[in-house]
């Protein structure tokens, strides 16, 4: 009795603890061979694996030559998934690029696929101070990956992807660029008429007060004298200005409402140049997706259109000289704006990881086998020691 209560319940000298450290030892000592050779050849397996079956990741760099602005590139990020998935459901992409076509469609792709690199890192930011964080900190390049299952096709993904970056981003930017411009001539068409409608209905009522003014100074042609003193024409004391003063105030406003009429008639033809511009833009601009094309026929459209002005009209140049503006800063953003420096580097990478995966999961294979072996023989001896009995 006082020998069991003096046993403490922790006690390491526990025969279940000893037995199991026991079994363990020896199980380590009778399979270290199987396992060493097991742990060698998933280790050899997973090296074969990356060899054979891994791809190689390509890295091109592009020169960003004031082509694209953090913001810019997020908003391409975001737009450029769905404009891969639009031109893969209408089965416009080429054949033998579908299948990366499909891997643009998602936007985590182009997260992991475009990684800007700034002039300034976080670090330079923080040892130069807060006020370096609130000023520029502009994008130097971009690094487009591609990845394949040879070195070729790998660089050959990162250019094709870069080439759809550049084509996407301009093709988007024309679709804005049209989409404005419809939405402009719409708005405008009806505003401007209003305007001038407007403005006839109240020139109109200026020439008659003009009549009226110059009948009453043939009728009173002695108050037909100057007034030194500053009032405002349209004020209701005005009335009580000299005739001759007040014939001079409503020329002046019926120049202005001539002016503010010719204005409105001028940019009434300019609506009807951007209507011809429209209809005949539309359909190029829906004959392709390559927005650096498509900016090319652009041009020469509005070429075209210039070539047909009069050089003695220059307010019809304004609605051309804006839209070659517009035009011009496409081709210098996604031509002339992101290029590449050089040639694409490309490397298989993941080799350690590979064989670590192979090595683990061999050698966690086989002592589970071999568990399970060693346990099946002592479920076995136990049912045959039962049938003994």
């Amino acid at each position: 009795m006082n020998n069991y209560m003096s046993t403490p319940h922790g006690d390491s000298s526990d025969p279940d603890s000893e037995i199991a450290l026991l079994d363990i030892v020896n199980f380590l000592a009778d399979s270290w061979k199987k396992l060493v050779i097991a742990a060698a050849a998933g280790a050899v397996l997973g090296f074969g694996g990356w060899f054979f079956l891994g791809n190689y990741h390509a890295q091109l760099p592009l020169s960003n030559n004031q082509g694209v602005s953090v913001i810019s590139l997020k908003s391409l990020q975001q737009a450029l998934p769905n404009l891969a998935a639009e031109i893969v459901e209408k089965d416009r992409a080429p054949q033998d690029q579908l299948a990366l076509y499909n891997e643009m469609s998602s936007p985590e792709w182009w997260q992991k696929a475009i990684t800007p690199i700034f002039s300034l890192t976080k670090a330079d930011i923080k040892d130069l101070g807060a006020e370096m964080e609130k000023g520029s900190n502009r994008i130097l390049y971009l690094v487009v990956d591609g990845s394949a299952a040879s070195r070729e096709a790998a660089i050959q993904n990162a250019r094709n992807t870069s080439q759809f970056l550049r084509q996407g981003g301009a093709y988007l930017a024309i679709k804005a660029m049209l989409a404005s411009q419809q939405s402009d001539l719409l708005t405008a068409q009806v505003e401007i008429a209003s305007k001038i409608n407007a403005s006839l209905i109240e020139l109109d009522y200026e020439q008659n007060r003009l009549k009226n003014l110059e009948a009453l100074a043939k009728r009173f042609p002695n108050e037909s004298r100057f007034s030194s003193q500053v009032i405002d024409p349209n004020d209701l004391s005005a009335k009580y200005l000299p005739i001759s003063t007040q014939i001079i105030a409503i020329n002046t406003d019926i120049n202005n409402s001539t002016e503010s009429l010719t204005r409105l008639r001028d940019r009434q033809i300019q609506l009807g140049a951007l209507n011809r511009w429209l209809k005949e833009a539309t359909p190029i601009f829906a004959a392709s997706y390559d927005g650096l094309q498509i900016n090319q026929d652009l041009l020469s459209l509005e070429s075209k259109l210039r070539s047909e002005i009069k050089l003695d009209d220059p307010k019809a140049f304004v609605f051309v000289d804006t839209l070659r503006t517009s035009l011009l800063s496409n081709e210098t953003r996604f031509r002339y704006g992101l290029v590449e420096p050089g040639t694409a580097v490309a490397k298989k990478t993941g080799m350690i990881k590979a064989v670590a995966v192979g090595f683990a999961g061999a050698l966690l294979s086989i002592i589970l086998a071999l568990l399970g072996q060693r346990l099946w023989a002592s479920l076995k001896g136990n049912q045959e020691s039962d049938a003994a009995i």
